[in-house]
């Protein structure tokens, strides 16, 4: 239980009515997620929620599920899988691009390196690649903790793309060895 302060938000619930947690002030608030997903897990908890609903009002704590319920704003019905369908597009997009990507770099990086001095080319590509995997996720979290948004954490990353497209600049996409 969390006993500090927290950014007021506004959020659309259900009725066309908006849930603003400054309405709730001096009162303890207990905020549950549920995917609406259809599995046990999430149908248990949220019957134990329900059958629990006159424990958490005897102690002045309301109690608010949130949901996918909506989709950029478009109301959607209880069995929708558009925000799935709408993740799994966008994965397999960011896959195939970063797949693509990745088969190029190689290969730009094959022209920049010396062929007598590929293995050291590729094992630092290799190593600036992990780097990354750490980093990313590293700098989201330090940001987001540093902000308290998660939408601030991803700033950091999307700094290294801008970087990374400034710095593509300065490459000769035919080679350093190029006449």
């Amino acid at each position: 239980m969390s006993e500090r302060n927290i950014a007021d938000f506004a959020l659309p619930a259900t009725g066309n009515a908006t849930f603003k947690l400054s309405d709730q002030r001096g009162r303890k608030v207990v905020v549950y997620f549920y995917p609406k997903d259809n599995t046990p897990g999430c149908t248990t908890e949220g019957e134990e929620f329900r059958d629990l609903y006159p424990a958490f009002q005897a102690a002045d704590t309301v109690v608010v599920g949130v949901s996918r319920g909506s989709f950029y704003g478009l109301s959607l019905p209880p069995d929708s899988r558009l925000p799935d369908i709408a993740f799994f597009v966008c994965g397999g997009l960011i896959g195939g691009a970063g797949g693509a990507m990745y088969a190029a770099s190689r290969t730009l990086m094959a022209r920049h390196s010396e062929p007598e001095r590929a293995g050291e080319a590729f094992g630092l590509f290799a190593l600036t690649g992990r780097a990354t995997a750490f980093l990313a996720p590293a700098l989201i979290a330090a940001a987001t903790a540093f902000t308290g948004s998660v939408q601030w954490g991803f700033f950091p990353v999307i700094l290294l793309f801008l970087a990374a497209l400034w710095l593509l600049g300065f490459t000769r996409p035919e080679g350093d060895r190029a006449p």
